[in-house]
């Protein structure tokens, strides 16, 4: 951007300090903000035409490294959640019957297939909430009609 910035153009920011092109002009023109959400960054300051051009390209930069930063924590994030995920999987896997895992996981999937299905959006969230407790209550170690069926062989 150093080489391109025309003769007379200068940038500062906010609190006025010289950070790239020609200071000596710095009190010649007005600078033109560069604004990004509600804050100003700094100003170009030059001829109008050109220190708004730039004013649009640094506030179009200023916004794309912003939805860079934005993604980029949101991916860390998922990335923790999933790392949280493997780990109490890993932690739970020996504890758990396979048979009852697979009973869930198949009933989960229905309620949610339902859920997508159900023509009205309360009989949607009704439906799965309703089968989610039927799962809950059918899976559960308190329930021992199920369990006895399932308990591994000793």
């Amino acid at each position: 951007m150093r080489d391109h910035l025309a003769p007379g153009t200068c940038i500062v920011d906010a609190a006025g300090k010289y950070l790239l092109g020609d200071a000596a002009i710095s009190h010649e023109h007005e600078g033109i903000p560069i604004l990004h959400d509600g804050v100003t960054l700094g100003y170009v300051i030059g001829s109008p035409a050109h220190a708004a051009s730039v004013a649009q390209v640094l506030q179009h930069l200023a916004a794309r490294d912003s939805e860079n930063r934005a993604l980029a924590a949101e991916v860390l994030h998922l990335y923790r959640e999933i790392h949280l995920i493997e780990e109490l999987s890993e932690q739970l896997a020996p504890l758990l019957n396979v048979e009852a895992v697979a009973h869930s996981a198949s009933s989960q999937a229905g309620a949610a297939t339902a859920f997508r299905l159900s023509p009205k959006k309360g009989t949607r969230i009704k439906a799965a909430q309703q089968t989610a407790v039927r799962n809950i209550r059918a899976y559960s170690p308190t329930n021992t009609r199920y369990w006895s069926h399932t308990a591994p062989a000793r």
